[in-house]
């Protein structure tokens, strides 16, 4: 069979147009078939928590992803929340709204793991019943989705009541009430679930479903029938995030002496500049009186001579070595442009896909650091020190940027990046060193901004992520929903920065 090699990612493709097999909507469950992420649990047990910081890893490495939260779809239908009593279980019309809802919400799952190329919908709500667990069986069943069950459980009230304070208390449900009425609502409306609720028995009633089950925050995991690769990872990944206050820095090395040249990759060591930016970091630390801080490095000169300066024991990391450049290593841009003239113009038309020949693309760069993002993620106060586009890949994921944006994160020199995790997302702090540096910075190119490229992937929605270009309506009514249930039929239950802010860049100096 003859092969052509794509131009931007180097990878081999057949010659011939063969339109890709159709996606069977019953059938066995093929290896690539879309998965349905299903949350369960009691209100207040972190199940949002989860799904947003699960689709942000999903969407990180290349898996499109995305939340479809039913609190959201609720909201939409009932434009005033008075008071719990909308969760009691007598109150059959609330119900009747409530089971709407949940059908708008596997309306649009279908939707986008069917015509929105995407892989994994991640379902966040209670899902307390069998009853309810069934109905989403059986739509994935009738259109050939995988599920995988994550339930969250948790008994410490000390826990539940802070989980409610820092996140519930401030959700539109409770925009005009004080603090101590919300608190006493959201309490009775968990009890409002809290009877009828059927947690997942992998022992008996539920033995033959993939799930796991994060009881106490992590404390203990119980899981069962794992189906493929990407429910592995899933696993994975839950097993190794925490909930524990910290905070993770990131900056590069010091200005090296391959920056002042403009030259790209390399293994060059400190500029004068650079080593004063070192003693600088050093201060920096100090000042913020870390107890047992990590240090992370790559293991090239220019950040292991930075971390020498801090006077702190530190790991060097393989995986966080610069991007590969390949045949265009150790050249400034003017030389790739004169050697490399094809090259040079197809990294600017798809920089996260574009492969140096006999190098690396962002896209490979984000499977190489997966392993330093889990590490991280189970880590407490970390400092990592590194490279342009190793820290934007990292800072990418901290704060659910594309893979379209990734490239153009603006990482300064002598700049240092405080990243605290909050409760969906993560805040940024930029801190600059005041050692002056050149700015290696290279703006996306006017072309490359006309328009979406074809092979972004999707991101997910959560407030740090980019918005989306649109946003479908959902649901605006009870009654206007009643219409389109029939859409699901069998399911319906008997019951029931590229700028980061503060960042100033040099632009006196020229850009390499």
């Amino acid at each position: 069979m003859e092969l052509t090699q794509s131009r931007i990612q180097k990878i081999w493709l057949p010659n011939d147009n063969r339109p890709a097999l159709p996606r069977r909507s019953c059938g066995p469950q093929l290896a690539n078939s879309p998965t349905v992420i299903v949350m369960v649990g009691l209100p207040a047990r972190g199940k949002t928590y989860i799904s947003k910081k699960l689709t942000r890893y999903l969407n990180w490495i290349g898996v499109p992803t995305k939340v479809f939260n039913v609190g959201e779809y609720r909201r939409e239908a009932v434009k005033h929340y008075s008071s719990y009593d909308f969760f009691r279980p007598d109150n059959e019309e609330a119900m009747k709204v409530r089971r709407q809802c949940a059908l708008a919400a596997l309306r649009d799952v279908k939707l986008y793991l069917t015509e929105e190329a995407g892989q994994i919908a991640v379902f966040d709500a209670t899902n307390t019943t069998r009853e309810r667990r069934g109905m989403i069986l059986n739509f994935a069943k009738e259109n050939g989705f995988k599920v995988f069950f994550i339930e969250s459980v948790c008994n410490d009230p000390t826990v539940v009541a802070s989980n409610v304070m820092e996140v519930k208390l401030s959700s539109p449900d409770y925009r005009d009430r004080n603090s101590t009425d919300a608190m006493e609502d959201f309490m009775k409306r968990i009890n409002c679930y809290q009877a009828s609720y059927q947690p997942l028995d992998p022992d008996d009633y539920d033995r033959e479903l993939s799930l796991i089950k994060v009881i106490d925050v992590g404390r203990r995991f119980l899981v069962n029938r794992v189906q493929d690769h990407i429910q592995s990872r899933i696993v994975y990944y839950l097993m190794n995030i925490h909930v524990q206050p910290r905070t993770i820095y990131l900056c590069r090395h010091g200005e090296s002496e391959f920056n002042l040249k403009g030259k790209i990759g390399g293994d060059s060591g400190l500029s004068n500049r650079g080593k004063k930016f070192a003693f600088a970091l050093n201060k920096f630390v100090e000042e913020q009186n870390l107890k047992d801080l990590k240090v992370w490095t790559s293991q090239l000169k220019r950040t292991i001579q930075t971390a020498e300066a801090l006077q702190l024991p530190y790991e060097q990391w393989k995986a966080l070595n610069e991007i590969d450049a390949g045949v265009c290593e150790e050249m400034t841009y003017e030389e790739i442009r004169e050697q490399h003239p094809d090259e040079f113009v197809l990294r600017d038309q798809d920089k996260y896909y574009y492969r140096y020949p006999s190098g690396e693309s962002y896209q490979d760069l984000v499977q190489r650091l997966e392993p330093v993002i889990m590490e991280l993620e189970r880590q407490e106060n970390v400092l990592v020190i590194c490279h342009q586009a190793v820290m934007r890949c990292l800072l990418a994921y901290f704060l659910d940027k594309s893979a379209d944006e990734m490239p153009y994160l603006k990482c300064p020199l002598h700049t240092v990046l405080k990243l605290t995790p909050v409760a969906y997302g993560c805040r940024v702090e930029s801190i600059s060193l005041n050692i002056e540096a050149v700015n290696t910075h290279r703006e996306r190119p006017e072309e490359a901004k006309k328009g979406p490229n074809p092979l972004m992937r999707r991101n997910s929605v959560t407030p740090l992520a980019s918005p989306e270009p649109t946003k479908k309506p959902r649901i605006n009514s009870f009654e206007e929903h009643v219409a389109v249930s029939s859409a699901l039929p069998g399911c319906v239950p008997q019951e029931v920065p590229t700028q980061l802010p503060g960042q100033n860049m040099n632009n006196s100096q020229k850009p390499s």
